[in-house]
């Protein structure tokens, strides 16, 4: 008797038991979905509404352990991410956080690059994130303060990266180079919605 009840219940007031990580919410009239990434769309042919909640953003980080010399010691490509799984990512910002003091130079600096790596054909495809030590200009960074975050230009503009694709890090000099602190590359990727 009890599950004919519960039958007739929902069949007539519809859904109204709800759980949030398997704990029982009280009982509401209505649904409020909040939140990034979150959208509710209406779907007549079905009779229902879908709800989606996008994946959570993607961290990648780099961690550059000590102080760098002059223009004899630029940084290898370091690989910061494996391959963005079965769909595409867009980047959603680009930092450094330095250590240490950095004076800005016109012409002995040092460039941040962030690439995009296709992991099927071996070769680095794109710039994905770009920052120059220098005063002012395209991709100037300016000085850095220690601790204080560095934000890299975005040069994808929106772009995906592929699911066969990667992330990698190096740092190049120009002229005479400049000392790059150590400090910590952030990468912020968010997946696209299934």
């Amino acid at each position: 008797m009890g599950k004919v009840l519960n039958w007739i219940d929902t069949l007539l007031f519809g859904v109204r038991r709800i759980h949030a990580a398997g704990v029982e919410m009280p009982e509401r009239p209505a649904i409020n979905f909040t939140g990034k990434g979150v959208t509710a769309t209406d779907d007549p042919a079905n009779n229902r509404t879908t709800v989606t909640v996008a994946p959570g953003d993607m961290l990648f980080y780099y961690h550059k352990t000590a102080d760098d010399a002059l223009d004899s010691d630029a940084t290898r490509e370091i690989v910061i991410s494996g391959p963005f799984g079965t769909s595409n990512a867009t980047l959603v910002g680009a930092h450094f956080i330095p250590a240490g003091l950095l004076p800005a130079h016109a012409t002995n600096y040092a460039e941040l690059e962030l690439g995009v790596r296709d992991l099927d054909e071996g070769v680095s495809v794109r710039t994905a994130a770009l920052g120059r030590t220098i005063p002012s200009g395209t991709y100037a960074t300016g000085s850095w303060g220690g601790f204080v975050s560095v934000e890299l230009t975005d040069l994808t503009s929106g772009a995906p990266f592929g699911p066969r694709e990667a992330l990698s890090f190096r740092i190049n000099k120009h002229d005479s180079g400049v000392v790059v602190p150590a400090g910590t590359l952030v990468v912020v990727c968010r997946p696209a919605a299934a």
